[in-house]
């Protein structure tokens, strides 16, 4: 009785070892899940920083086209296609975005920095302009390459990587500060030039053109 009793305490020992690891392996499985899952998250979050934020701090909104799809137009799109802001935000934001960018060029000790962003910027130069034509195309059926609208954008754009023109050959005297931010000024107008001619009804967008004529 005495020897049958001991075998039971010692099977349940092991039982409550054979437990105890089991139980510190789900332990250790949940934990290398969630270090997995925070660091797929961390990655996430700097995606998303990178496709949407951009360089914006830097004074520039830049979103490589390899992050953003461009959807396809649907036959007939340009016969009923009413126009949206959500269409003209990224061009919007770029507008917007360039005043800290006048700032920054404007004062000579930024200039290095501005120098960089401007570099990043200037690796997809033809991002805006597809992405304007895309827009076109929505209501142009024929041949968007050519519409003025799409024109302004890229001259907007060319504008705006000629200020990195500048500082790589300027040592920053006042005359080139100020006409760092006149060329800034100037990607400004042709900006809202076009979403003035995008026939998006917006406050926001409005107020834009307004502000930078």
């Amino acid at each position: 009785s005495t020897s049958a009793f001991s075998l039971g305490v010692v099977a349940g020992r092991q039982q409550c070892s054979q437990l105890s690891n089991s139980m510190k392996g789900c332990s250790n499985e949940m934990t290398e899940l969630a270090g997995r899952r925070n660091f797929l998250s961390n990655i996430s979050n700097s995606i998303s920083t990178v496709t949407v934020a951009g360089t914006v701090a830097a004074g520039l909104t830049f979103v490589p086209s390899a992050f953003l799809a461009q959807p396809a137009l649907a036959a007939g799109a340009a016969d009923d296609y009413v126009p949206k802001v959500e269409d003209v935000k990224l061009i919007a934001a770029l507008g917007v975005s360039l005043d800290k960018l006048a700032e920054r060029v404007g004062d000579a000790n930024q200039w290095g920095e501005a120098g960089l962003n401007l570099a990043v910027f200037a690796k997809d130069p033809r991002f805006y302009e597809n992405y304007a034509r895309n827009y076109v195309s929505k209501s142009v059926k024929n041949d968007a390459e050519s519409d003025p609208r799409v024109g302004k954008i890229k001259l907007a754009i060319k504008t705006i990587i000629s200020v990195k023109d500048l500082i790589d050959v300027g040592t920053g005297t006042d005359a080139e500060c100020k006409e760092a931010v006149q060329r800034v000024r100037k990607a400004q107008v042709l900006i809202g030039d076009f979403l003035q001619g995008s026939g998006v009804s917006d406050e926001r967008v409005t107020k834009y053109i307004a502000s930078h004529r």
